[in-house]
């Protein structure tokens, strides 16, 4: 059972090659931001219905979307989030229009990792990689 176990826990933690860092440049963007039940489908709508009714991959097509829980206390893996946050990339001198803001993302280098079958322990998984990492 010890090797079981110790095969186990191998098996739990992420190792270098499975994840990569990437660098965002800096860029403007296009936020919603939507609370409550449903709250990162009502953003990710706000974000869907812009891209459209804007022609925004005809003027960027290069454009990058993101989103994010933003809840300001611990969050718990795997359930729903309360506050979400939705970006889409824009050009700087695009126009935006209530609800959405326009946000200026600073950009830097992130740790990425491919969720397994939308497993949301691999969150844990990453953090615990980035905490141990140098």
């Amino acid at each position: 059972m010890e090797e079981l176990n110790k095969a186990n826990e191998n098996l739990s933690k992420l190792e270098d090659k499975d994840v990569r860092i990437v660098y965002l440049p800096p860029m403007t963007v296009a936020a919603a931001y939507a609370t409550g039940e449903g709250c990162e489908g009502k953003a990710n709508d706000m974000i869907a219905q812009f891209v459209k009714e804007s022609g925004l991959l005809k003027i960027k097509p290069d454009a990058r979307s993101f989103g994010f829980d933003c809840f300001k206390g611990a969050a718990v893996i795997g359930e729903p989030s309360h506050v979400y946050e939705a970006w889409v990339s824009i050009p700087d001198d695009i126009e935006i229009s209530a609800p959405l803001v326009k946000r200026t993302f600073d950009g830097g280098l992130y740790a990425v990792h491919v969720l397994r079958t939308w497993d949301f322990d691999d969150w844990r998984l990453l953090k615990e990689w980035v905490n141990a990492s140098e």
